[in-house]
């Protein structure tokens, strides 16, 4: 079964995300906007049988983390981040 990693965020530091991350502006207005589409993709993978983390980015780790990775703050970042997240995760649960 594949296992996949999604950034997750929380309603308090979403705003702190939207300014931090390079592609801020792409993302959804409102957190509830956001959580909606983040629903709707977590609900896509797991009908498709993919173990679904929700990784939860907190933004000052997150621009240390690509600081030390040498990552722009961007969507490409944020995918890599969950998904070593989510790998570390499932070696737990092994």
């Amino acid at each position: 079964m594949q296992s996949v990693g999604l950034p997750w965020y929380t309603a308090e530091t979403y705003p702190l995300i939207r300014d931090t991350m390079s592609d801020g502006d792409d993302f959804p207005a409102s957190y509830s906007d956001w959580l909606s589409e983040a629903e709707r993709e977590r609900h896509r993978l797991e009908c498709r049988h993919a173990v679904v983390y929700c990784i939860p980015v907190d933004p000052k780790a997150f621009a240390a983390w690509c600081r030390v990775n040498d990552l722009p703050p961007d969507a490409a970042a944020r995918m890599l981040f969950a998904e070593k997240a989510s790998m570390r995760m499932c070696r737990k649960s092994a």
